[in-house]
């Protein structure tokens, strides 16, 4: 009856999976997935990144995300009031042991506009595009036709027709974003997106319809000093697609190690969520995640822990996610010579 259930529980994952977004809670360790004004915006020439999520690894049908991006700064000297953001996303997510999986890779192009003469502040505007391809592995269902009196016989055809185990389409998003450093102490950004501009397509079924809704974001973070050695980072997310809603509320406490800038990281944040606002009363709470990270050089590592507090926390036995994240960011002194709007991603 538990392997029944956990089925059944399963196949309507992949149902909402195949409709949704993947996501991280160190969504910042992954700007491109948050929005394409992140081309360019950080304290630096260029950045590469790495980030892995591993999420309910307890159940035996873990879904595993990773992604990688890569942007850089160009036309800094040719660009009086500005210079463009250029980046390369791609992310491949597993669920379900390779039921579902899905592929992607997109450019970004941003425009920054500095808006003071000490071009202490920046609009960006963004855009990327790019293609997304979906599989799914038909042997790794059950179907109605495959049901029998001694119960599931995959050895009896499944009766659909029809259908193909591989869909792609291209995809487009856009955002703003606006970021500044008020004074030596204190900096902020805020920033919107909207992803799957165009609502293509996805279904797996010949001539069917299945749109891959819209998805709104809304994203902001604050950087306070306190002293030499102290930071806060206040940060929040919005995440608004069809039925669904994702809000994270974060908070970071760092520590820089003087005379030295390493900065050590440990912090928290609470994610609320909805998969449909059918099946519950709004948006409800999912996870409390353990943030910690490390600023060292010019490598930023992030670790965090999801536990979860949702309705499926018994079947998970508490058991969340895990994820890990690397950043290296580079620096060319003849070249970056523009004063610098400090964005450290953590």
């Amino acid at each position: 009856m538990k392997r029944i259930l956990l089925l059944f529980i399963m196949l309507g994952l992949i149902r909402f999976t195949s409709a949704q977004d993947i996501h991280f809670s160190q969504y910042y360790a992954a700007p491109f997935n948050l929005n394409p004004s992140a081309a360019g915006l950080f304290d630096g020439k260029y950045r590469a990144g790495l980030i892995h999520r591993n999420q309910w690894s307890s159940i035996e049908v873990p879904f595993v995300t990773s992604s990688g991006f890569f942007d850089t700064k160009v036309l800094e000297q040719s660009l009086s009031t500005g210079f463009l953001g250029v980046g390369l996303n791609l992310f491949t997510d597993n669920a379900a042991n390779g039921t579902l999986t899905s592929n992607a890779l997109n450019i970004a192009l941003a425009y920054h506009t500095y808006v003071d003469p000490e071009e202490t502040s920046r609009f960006v505007i963004g855009i990327s595009g790019g293609y997304q391809q979906k599989s799914l592995d038909f042997n790794q269902l059950t179907f109605e036709n495959q049901f029998d009196d001694s119960g599931f016989n995959t050895s009896l055809p499944t009766g659909e027709t029809g259908t193909s185990n591989s869909v792609g389409f291209p995809d487009f998003q856009a955002g703003l974003a606006f970021t500044s450093q008020v004074n030596e102490k204190m900096g902020y950004t805020i920033g919107f997106a909207a992803q799957h501009l165009t609502t293509p397509n996805e279904s797996f079924i010949d001539n069917g319809a299945a749109k891959l809704d819209r998805r709104m974001i809304g994203h902001a973070e604050l950087r306070v000093g306190l002293n030499e050695n102290l930071s806060v980072l206040p940060k929040i997310a919005y995440m608004n697609q069809a039925k669904s809603q994702e809000l994270n509320l974060s908070g970071l406490l760092g520590y820089t190690l003087a005379p030295s800038t390493t900065t050590l990281y440990l912090g928290s944040s609470y994610r609320m969520s909805t998969w449909d606002k059918n099946l519950g009363s709004g948006i409800q709470s999912d996870a409390l995640i353990i943030l910690t990270g490390i600023h060292y050089g010019r490598f930023d590592v992030g670790f965090s822990y999801d536990v979860n507090i949702s309705g499926l926390r018994e079947l998970s036995r508490g058991k969340g996610a895990y994820e890990i994240s690397l950043i290296y960011t580079g620096f060319i002194e003849a070249i970056s010579i523009r004063k610098q709007v400090p964005c450290r991603r953590i």
